[in-house]
């Protein structure tokens, strides 16, 4: 992977198929993988992800406002969601006529929300909002109106003294630039 940046890099300043200006996005997943302490209190299988964008593209970068977040279950009962506001900055790298790869990273806010279980058995962290990061990657097809994008994401989340990670695997339809 270390000698994939520097190309992705170099593509990513070449000139893009999809056009320059403002977009929205909506993607949906199943089944997030969880890290640290979410992967010891919850469970996510045949659980829902979400992924809502607005964005604004100039040439092969854009700045979006993205909100994403994941249904959970807890391990000793109980309904559970993160839910996440973050700013991403993306860098694409065209690959053939209306395909595109791209790298995304940014910063955002996390809360944890949920009910069940009894007072013992609230996990850690619940309630609680903190700050996140995440990064990922992706591959769209575009047609300068709209598409279509496979985008994979990692979330690290603090949440009090907790730390916890979530992945995604989101499919999704993309309107605009």
């Amino acid at each position: 992977m270390r000698r994939l940046w520097p190309w992705l890099v170099l593509a990513g300043l070449a000139r893009s198929a999809a056009a320059d200006g403002g977009y929205g996005a909506i993607g949906i997943g199943r089944g997030a993988d969880l890290g640290g302490s979410f992967a010891d209190d919850f469970d996510s299988e045949d659980e829902v992800s979400i992924r809502l964008a607005a964005g604004a593209r100039k040439g092969s970068g854009a700045l979006e406002l993205v909100f994403f977040g994941t249904d959970l279950s807890g391990v000793h009962g109980g309904e559970y969601s993160t839910n996440s506001v973050a700013v991403d900055l993306k860098l694409f790298a065209p690959i053939a006529r209306g395909w595109e790869a791209y790298l995304r990273a940014g910063l955002g806010r996390t809360h944890l929300s949920g009910t069940g279980g009894g007072p013992s058995s609230r996990p850690e962290g619940a309630g609680e909002s903190g700050p996140s990061w995440q990064y990922g990657v992706g591959v769209q097809w575009h047609d300068g109106t709209g598409g279509w994008y496979l985008d994979w994401i990692h979330e690290d989340i603090h949440l009090g003294d907790s730390a916890a990670s979530v992945q995604m695997l989101t499919l999704g339809l993309q309107l605009g630039g």
